[in-house]
């Protein structure tokens, strides 16, 4: 399998950078002419990471508009630039490493030298809706700038074209971390809904009651698991469980996959049941619960794993 990610920017084109701040975002700018033949804002960056025998780092980095499968394969009708990247910085986690800062310069003579990216593993390619190779991308020169949350990268092609690719959020370097498979923010506002709400008591023994809440309308599909003070109502303000919590009065576990989904979820149902193709794990932010003897309405201001916003009222009616 071949290797990817980074930032490119061809010498003598100089790098615009990530701009993540939001001061500017709402200044007037003077239009300019397009300087790239393809813009291209990623929206995933996954990867393989493995320390090399001559001493450096490998960061094969893949950055993608709808990300890998779970065997870190592209996807039908997915675009993917793959970036075999070396360094030599102090070790990275394990388990979610990140692309260090830097900027790495495109290596035709393959030598994998610190500051590198080889092209051996380096290419680009666009997929067709049936999963076959639309557009395969071979790299003729580039160069990558890598600094905090902020991928850039120009790359020319030996097509002729120039692609200028970027991303601007956590650069982990890591197939299966991201469980979400949405890549815009998610929005909804839903009337009418089943729910279903049990309480299971302390059986954590956290001295709060555990509810898990259940509902569903049409294809939509939401499932809390939160911990609260009552033993008579989910109504309040939910905030996510941190590992330094000791006290877990109104928290909303944070979704995670083991074998099923576990904690708070939103998912689109296919036949009625969730297959694991449309769904998003809530990882932070806040829950608002107001219960009655017959309706419960639900606010969400969350966000999934990959970044995006998870946000809206869901009202259901309770069923026994």
């Amino acid at each position: 399998m071949r290797k990817l990610l980074l930032l490119l920017a061809l010498c003598g084109l100089g790098f615009i950078g990530c701009n993540n701040d939001d001061d500017n975002k709402n200044k007037t700018q003077t239009p300019v002419e397009p300087q790239y033949d393809v813009e291209f804002a990623a929206k995933r960056c996954e990867g393989i990471y493995s320390t090399q025998s001559a001493g450096n780092y490998n960061y094969y980095v893949i950055l993608s508009d709808i990300g890998v499968d779970s065997s870190a394969q592209p996807k039908a009708g997915g675009t993917y630039y793959y970036f075999d990247i070396y360094a030599d910085v102090v070790a990275a986690d394990e388990e979610m490493p990140v692309l260090p800062n830097g900027t790495y310069t495109f290596d035709i003579e393959n030598s994998f030298a610190t500051g590198t990216f080889s092209d051996e593993g380096s290419w680009a390619a666009k997929l067709n809706s049936s999963g076959g190779y639309e557009k395969v991308y071979s790299i003729e020169s580039g160069e990558i700038m890598v600094s905090d949350k902020c991928f850039e990268a120009v790359i020319k092609f030996k097509n002729g074209e120039t692609h200028h690719i970027t991303y601007d959020r956590e650069l982990y370097v890591a197939t299966n971390y991201i469980f979400s498979t949405f890549t815009e923010d998610i929005v909804f506002d839903i009337e009418g809904a089943a729910a279903q709400i049990i309480n299971y008591g302390d059986d954590n023994e956290f001295n709060k009651y555990n509810w898990s809440i259940e509902v569903v309308k049409d294809d939509h599909y939401f499932i809390l698991d939160i911990y609260n003070s009552s033993a008579d109502s989910t109504s309040g303000i939910y905030t996510n469980i941190l590992e330094s919590d000791k006290e877990y009065n109104n928290k909303f576990v944070p979704g995670i996959f083991t074998d099923n989904i576990v904690g708070c979820w939103y998912a689109k149902l296919i036949n009625n049941s969730i297959t694991g193709d449309v769904l998003a794990p809530m990882v932070n932010g806040i829950i608002k619960i107001t219960q009655t003897a017959e309706d419960i309405t639900i606010e969400f201001g969350c966000n999934d794993d990959a970044g995006n916003s998870i946000s809206g009222t869901v009202q259901g009616n309770i069923t026994k």
